[in-house]
C-alpha cells in the first residue's frame, strides 16, 4: 500500500468533497440530515473540523462502491490519491468534565466552542472498499494522526461513539479508553430502514 496521506479543513479540495466525502456522509446520515454541495460548510468548515485520510485509488476502486443510495464519482479521478475515510470533529471546553459534552448528537453541529479544551470526534466515514476485511490501516492511521495533530492543541480528545460493544472495542484496540460515559438514547441509528434511537459511549484517545 502506497503511503498514506493526512488533510485537515481547507486543504481538502471542494472536487473531493462533492464527489467522495459528501455522498458517503449522505449515505450515513442522509435519509434524515442531507447535506448538498451548497450546504457544505455546514459539516467542512470552522469550528467543526474534517480530518481526511488520502490514498492511492486502487485499480477498480470505482466500481466496488457497494449498494449505495448516493454513489460516489469516483469516476473524475484518473489516477492519484483520494480521500478513503475521514471524520468530523468539534472543538468543546468540557473541564473534562462529561457532563458538558453534549446530551444528543444532533447538539455537536451547534455547540461548538473556539475556545477549547477538548475535541469530540463523531461521524466516521470509509469507502465501502476500505471497510472490514478491505481495511489496510486507513482508521488506525486516521486517529493516529488526530493524535499527532491535537494532542498538544487540547487535554482532552474523545469520541462520540455509538454503544455497540462491537464498535466501541475498535477503538479500544486503537489505544482509546472506554470512559463508561454512557449517554442515554442520543442519536438515531444509521440504519435507514428504521428510525430506533442508540445510546452513545464517549470514548478517550487522551
Amino acid at each position: 500500500m502506497a503511503k498514506l496521506e493526512i488533510k485537515l479543513d481547507d486543504q481538502i479540495p471542494d472536487r473531493d468533497i462533492e464527489n467522495v466525502l459528501l455522498p458517503l456522509y449522505n449515505n450515513a446520515w442522509g435519509w434524515f440530515d442531507y447535506v448538498d454541495f451548497d450546504e457544505r460548510e455546514s459539516r467542512f468548515s470552522s469550528p467543526n473540523r474534517v480530518i481526511a485520510v488520502y490514498d492511492d485509488m486502487q485499480e477498480g476502486e470505482e466500481f466496488n462502491q457497494g449498494d449505495l443510495r448516493f454513489p460516489l464519482n469516483l469516476k473524475e479521478y484518473t489516477g492519484g490519491k483520494i480521500p478513503v475515510a475521514a471524520i468530523n470533529g468539534m472543538p468543546f471546553l468540557t473541564y473534562g468534565n462529561y457532563s458538558n459534552i453534549p446530551e444528543r448528537f444532533c447538539d455537536l453541529f451547534h455547540q461548538g466552542e473556539l475556545n477549547a479544551d477538548t475535541m469530540l470526534f463523531y461521524s466516521l466515514i470509509a469507502l465501502p472498499s476500505r471497510r472490514g476485511r478491505n481495511a489496510k490501516g486507513e482508521v488506525n492511521f486516521l486517529m493516529k494522526s488526530i493524535l499527532e495533530h491535537f494532542g498538544s492543541r487540547v487535554d482532552h480528545i474523545y469520541t462520540y461513539t455509538p454503544d455497540k460493544e462491537k464498535i466501541w472495542q475498535t477503538h479500544v484496540k486503537r489505544g482509546a479508553r472506554d470512559t463508561g460515559e454512557v449517554k442515554p438514547l442520543s442519536r438515531i441509528s444509521t440504519d435507514g430502514s428504521h428510525q430506533d434511537l442508540v445510546s452513545t459511549r464517549i470514548m478517550a484517545y487522551k
